[in-house]
């Protein structure tokens, strides 16, 4: 077992690899009564297309989310949901762009809910009827997506800005996209992702990790595999540029709402890892745009907006800077993010009590169970180890940096979307 200093922390993660390739990553904490446990697999819903030595595969859309919901059968009349009920474990799992995650929370018999949670996984139960079952249950939740405003005005957005790349297309699939999904393509996915070789099991709070290897390795020698060839995932370019700059949509809602995106090239930002680019883009958006700003202030006392917020969206290609405003006014809103934008003025005092602040919390989530499990998560996801030195990244971002960031941002391909109250 190796141990993983984070850095300026006083913070240790564990790690140990599974002779059947699962990488096993421990974070015990005995101030803390729960465990978190979080079985993740590297296929989203972005992964439509891949290819297994020489043999290529199209699956629709949706197909991650769809895996998702019919591996929790364990057996015909047996779910995973009942097993963890009677052992005090909360499960649940969820379906990302990049990734799948299974996820138990207990605070008792750790044991038998981690035995049930690899069992359940590596253990493939599929069914035609099963598949056909299913897809009544997904195809309303579809639907369910289709009559949430929030939910359709945002992939109308992503659609509006990206030509090329799966981040446009919604998790769960269209309805027309869920009943293409065929047996073949559930077994094909689970064969080529879910190998321990592919995936990394996370556990977190009040554990003894000599003991959650031993289950874990004890649990997986009981078990078959199929000899792991590591799936191609081809990358789809995204072109520079955006579809349409304005969109207009009527919903189901009460009150209107606006969207305002900017997209940058990657290369803009080469010379910074995706760890260090998405710091300096959120301290640039608290500095500028956050709950404190002169921005927000003049906002409110105009009483320009209800709500609003922005965010950071990372592709491949692209950065996608990202603003949302409950509001009767989007082109007021639109012409203050412009000025800002075209006008950056970067306060070093206020760039350095962000970076405080920043820091505390990274040291304050230490004392979440879930948190750290999150954040071991994405840095799998996002850099494929973990990153020991957050505080450091933190610690040594300079104004002079941060300048060269905002420069980057500029207002060439700009989005907009009014979303109104259907009458």
């Amino acid at each position: 077992m190796k141990e993983i200093v984070i850095k300026g922390l006083n913070e240790k993660i564990y790690y140990h690899k599974l002779p059947e390739g699962l990488q096993i990553y421990l974070w015990p904490n005995e101030k803390i009564k729960g465990t978190y446990m979080s079985l993740m697999v590297p296929y989203g819903s972005i992964h439509t297309s891949f290819k297994v030595g020489k043999k290529n595969y199209q699956v629709p859309n949706g197909v991650a989310h769809f895996l998702e919901h019919v591996k929790f059968n364990m057996a015909k009349d047996k779910t995973a949901h009942e097993v963890f009920q009677k052992l005090g474990g909360e499960a649940n799992a969820f379906t990302t762009f990049k990734y799948t995650n299974y996820i138990v929370y207990t605070a008792e018999k750790v044991t038998e809910n981690l035995n049930t949670l690899l069992d359940y996984v590596y253990t493939p139960y599929f069914t035609k009827s099963l598949i056909n079952k299913e897809k009544g249950i997904i195809v309303e939740e579809s639907k369910m997506n289709l009559d949430d405003p929030y939910s359709v005005s945002y992939f109308a957005f992503l659609k509006q800005i990206l030509k090329k790349s799966n981040y446009r297309f919604e998790i769960t699939g269209l309805p027309e996209d869920i009943n293409k999904i065929t047996l073949a393509d559930i077994e094909n996915v689970y064969k080529a992702f879910y190998h321990p070789q592919n995936m990394f099991l996370i556990v977190t709070g009040n554990i003894n990790p000599y003991e959650i290897i031993k289950t874990a390795s004890e649990n997986l020698a009981g078990k078959e595999f199929s000899n792991y060839v590591k799936a191609e995932l081809p990358k789809i370019k995204e072109p520079q540029g955006i579809i349409k700059n304005k969109q207009e949509l009527n919903l189901n809602i009460t009150a209107a709402e606006f969207r305002y995106a900017l997209k940058i090239p990657r290369a803009k930002f080469k010379n910074l890892t995706d760890r260090e680019l998405m710091y300096y883009l959120y301290i640039l958006g608290q500095m500028l745009f956050g709950p404190s700003s002169e921005f927000r202030e003049e906002l409110r006392a105009k009483e320009l907006m209800a709500s609003f917020h922005g965010g950071v969206n990372l592709t491949d290609d692209c950065v996608i800077v990202t603003f949302h405003a409950v509001t009767d006014y989007p082109n007021e809103i639109e012409a203050a993010i412009d000025e800002k934008v075209a006008n950056w003025t970067l306060d070093e005092a206020d760039f350095k009590r962000k970076i405080k602040a920043e820091i505390a919390n990274l040291i304050l989530k230490y004392d979440d169970v879930i948190a750290v499990n999150e954040q071991i998560q994405n840095d799998l996801i996002t850099l494929g180890k973990i990153e020991d030195n957050t505080k450091e990244i933190l610690e040594n971002m300079t104004i002079t940096k941060m300048q060269e960031v905002a420069k980057a941002i500029t207002l060439e391909n700009k989005a907009t979307m009014i979303i109104k109250p259907n009458l």
